[in-house]
This record gives C-alpha cells, sequence and structure tokens, in this order.
C-alpha cells in the first residue's frame, strides 16, 4: 500500500508524456533532431555510423541517441512517433529515479510526500514534459543520467562491491555518450567518496566508478581515432561549437547568436572549406584555443556572458513550438509554452538557491552545487545556451522539491479558518418557566 501513490503518480507521468507524442507525431524534424534521425535510419539500414549510405563515417554527434532511435526504426519501420513513446517511458524512468536518489540521498528528511514531490516535479516538469515531442538527445540524456547517479550514489555511499561501482561507472560512461559533456560530473563523483566523511572504501569505489565510465567512453574514442585518425572525443561539433563561443566579435551575452553569421564568416569557411571531418574539428579546434590563448581577458568576459545565457529561461520549446516542431496542433500556442517554461524554470531554480543556501552545510547539497558548477564549465569555454541546462536541471530539482512541497502544504493545502463568529447571548427564561 506504501507505494500505491508512487504507481499511481508514474502512471499520470506517463500517461501526460504520451498524450504529447501523440499531439506531436507530426512534428517537424528540424536542426538537431534532423541529424540524428538521419544517422539513426542509416544506422537501421545497415550502413553505419554515417548521415548517408553514400557518406564517410561521421563523429559528429555522440553515438547514444542516434543508437536508441536506430534500434526503434528497425523494430517499427522508422516510426517517429514509437520514437516519441519511448520518450514517454524514459520521463517515467527519469522521474522513478529521481525518487529513487532523493531517497538515497536523504533528501526526504524521512518524509514520503517530499520523495514524491521529487517524481511528481521531475516527470511533470514543463520543459520535459515538451521534450517527449522533440526528437533531441536530452530525452535519453536526462533518464539515463539520473540512473547513472543513483546507481553511483548507491554503490559509494552504501559501500557496495567492486562490481556494483565498475556497473554504476559503465552507465555513467554510457550517459557522457549521448553528451559529452557529461564527462565533467567525473570530478564529482570522485569527489563523491570525500564528502561526508566516507571511509577509505567509499574513495575507492568512487575511483572505480570513474575509471570504469572513461574505459566506457574509451572505446568509442578508439573508433573515432580509427576511423578518423585523431582521437576526438565522444563527438566532434567540439571543435565547431568552441570556434562559434570563441571569435573575437562573439556577442555577450546570446553568444550562440555567432552561429548565424557562420555563412558570411570568411575566415570559418577558409577553415572548413575542402577538409574532412576531422580536419575540420583540428583546425576549428586550434583556431578557438590560439584566440583564447591571444586574449585571455577577453575569453573570461565571455565566459561571463556565457553563464548568463546557460541559466536563461529556456525559449527553446517554445521556438520549437512555434516552428511546429512539436505539430502543428500547438504552433499557435507558442506564447503560452513560453510563458508557462519561464514562469516554471524561474520558480524551480529560485526554490533551488533557497533550499541550497538553507542547507549548504550538508554534504548532499555541496555535492550537488559542485556537480551543477562542474557541467557549467565545458559550456563557459563553448557557448552557454539555456538548452544546455537542462542535463542538470533534474540536480536542482532534487533540491527545489521537497521546498516546493513545503510551500504547497504552508499555502494551498492550509486549511481555511471560519470566520470568527460572536458566542451566542445566554437564553433567559422566565422565573415561571424556571426548572425548580
Amino acid at each position: 500500500m506504501r507505494q500505491t501513490p508512487l504507481v499511481a503518480l508514474l502512471g499520470l507521468i506517463f500517461a501526460v508524456h504520451v498524450v504529447v507524442a501523440c499531439v506531436s507525431r507530426d512534428g517537424a524534424i528540424r536542426d538537431d533532431a534532423e541529424s540524428y534521425v538521419l544517422i539513426a535510419r542509416n544506422l537501421a539500414a545497415g550502413h553505419g555510423f554515417a548521415f548517408h549510405p553514400a557518406s564517410p563515417p561521421t563523429s559528429w554527434r555522440a553515438p547514444g541517441y542516434p543508437l536508441l532511435l536506430a534500434a526503434v526504426f528497425a523494430l517499427t519501420g522508422g516510426s517517429l512517433l514509437a520514437a516519441r513513446l519511448v520518450h514517454a517511458l524514459l520521463w517515467t524512468l527519469a522521474a522513478l529515479a529521481a525518487y529513487r536518489l532523493a531517497r538515497a540521498l536523504a533528501l526526504d528528511r524521512g518524509r514520503p510526500q517530499n520523495a514524491w514531490a521529487v517524481a511528481a516535479v521531475t516527470g511533470l516538469y514543463p520543459e520535459f514534459v515538451g521534450m517527449t515531442g522533440l526528437l533531441w538527445s536530452e530525452n535519453l540524456t536526462i533518464s539515463l543520467l539520473l540512473v547513472a547517479l543513483l546507481a553511483v550514489v548507491t554503490a559509494v555511499r552504501q559501500r557496495r562491491s567492486l562490481a556494483g561501482a565498475l556497473g554504476a561507472g559503465l552507465l555513467v560512461g554510457l550517459a557522457a555518450l549521448t553528451r559529452s559533456t557529461v564527462l565533467a560530473l567525473l570530478l564529482a563523483i570522485l569527489a563523491l567518496g570525500w564528502l561526508g566523511r566516507p571511509d577509505r572504501r567509499c574513495r575507492w569505489l568512487a575511483a572505480a566508478a570513474v575509471l570504469a565510465a572513461g574505459a566506457t567512453v574509451g572505446l568509442w574514442t578508439g573508433r573515432n581515432l580509427r576511423v578518423h585518425g585523431v582521437p576526438i572525443l565522444v563527438e566532434s561539433n567540439l571543435g565547431y561549437n568552441l570556434y562559434v563561443g570563441n571569435c573575437p566579435d562573439t556577442p555577450v551575452p546570446f553568444a550562440w547568436q555567432r552561429a548565424r553569421r557562420l555563412p558570411a564568416d570568411a575566415r570559418y569557411q577558409r577553415l572548413i572549406a575542402g577538409r574532412s571531418e576531422a580536419e575540420r574539428y583540428r583546425a576549428l579546434t586550434q583556431a578557438a584555443l590560439a584566440e583564447i590563448r591571444r586574449d585571455p581577458l577577453a575569453a573570461l568576459r565571455r565566459a561571463a556572458g556565457k553563464t548568463f545565457d546557460f541559466w536563461l529561461p529556456d525559449f527553446f520549446l517554445a521556438r520549437n513550438a512555434r516552428v511546429g516542431a512539436l505539430g502543428g496542433a500547438v504552433r499557435r500556442i507558442w506564447p503560452a509554452i513560453l510563458a508557462m517554461t519561464v514562469a516554471t524554470s524561474l520558480l524551480a531554480m529560485g526554490a533551488a538557491l533557497v533550499r541550497a543556501w538553507q542547507t549548504r552545510a550538508e554534504w548532499q547539497t555541496q555535492w550537488i552545487v559542485l556537480a551543477v558548477g562542474l557541467y557549467m564549465l565545458p559550456h563557459l569555454a563553448t557557448y552557454g545556451a539555456s538548452r544546455y541546462r537542462l542535463p542538470v536541471m533534474p540536480l536542482l530539482l532534487l533540491l527545489a522539491a521537497p521546498l516546493l512541497a513545503e510551500w504547497w502544504e504552508r499555502g494551498v493545502r492550509r486549511p481555511r479558518r471560519k470566520p470568527a463568529t460572536r458566542p451566542a447571548a445566554a437564553i433567559r427564561f422566565p422565573r415561571s418557566h424556571a426548572c425548580s
């Protein structure tokens, strides 16, 4: 009986995401989603990790999400609706993993309603609900990352076996193979062995998890070296991202808007013209690093602007709704989607900040803040578009949800007091009617 509310909540979360998947079934495939789908269809047809059958193998995208799409396409004949329904399952899994992670970190304070709040806020967070309709890698990255962090916390903090720590590291590595910046969290995982005064065994288990994660990513890096002759770490778009984020005329803030001027950028065109993917990766990376070395103070100023970009309330979902990526049925309501996502993201981040300050002396809070900060670092070197913060939003929701539940209990669920009434005047009977 104790699990009945959780099962009902997960059922509700799944149903909401299924509705979004069905409404978005005719959504346009745009931007990054187009490359994911192209690679996945090529994989499903047995032509390898490339954009088209005649194209050379690519490393432009991390392999995790295209491989998932390819498996779905192979089983369903290329159904995009089936892929979106798989997203609904992934977000339900993410909500369950967030619930278990809140319990493992003791963030629920022994109150079941706090852990349920974590699951509810994660599964029904508007930006995550909207992601179900979009064929972007965040759908897999966030759910896999939450499962991986749960496995790591369980293995390290509960001093499980070495095999458990290695398995947890494998999951972290798989999460990094859906987005390379997850690798920044390896230092946070290593720090988990020192926070909260654990013993030496915790530290060895944390180190084992980090090594297993690195080895998992190393397998794909070895594949990239064989294919391209260059040791590309996970995905080759790193060179592009570095170049966009470190041009002398990159705007601060809104650094990501620099990409719009690339067709007219003579230097960029010269660096990519007639070159292979690996050569473009190397040339763009070297150009970006040379600019950082030439004017490090300007690079620091740009990093400050990227911090603003990173935490900017997310316009990503509304923009995709406006261009039809969430289906024609919701195209006209993109202003409402924008208002809802901005309001909820500000509320979630504000509640997380309040909770982090209230519990700043606790190791759990220190670890979450460290993980979020480390995840930000690669984006300060590249460019910090607001969509990039989505994988760390679940960590902030872990902090925010118990406080939101507390606010709910104090405010919305507080029983209303009845208006005070004067006591009724005593009834006086005539003496003749008085009892004798």
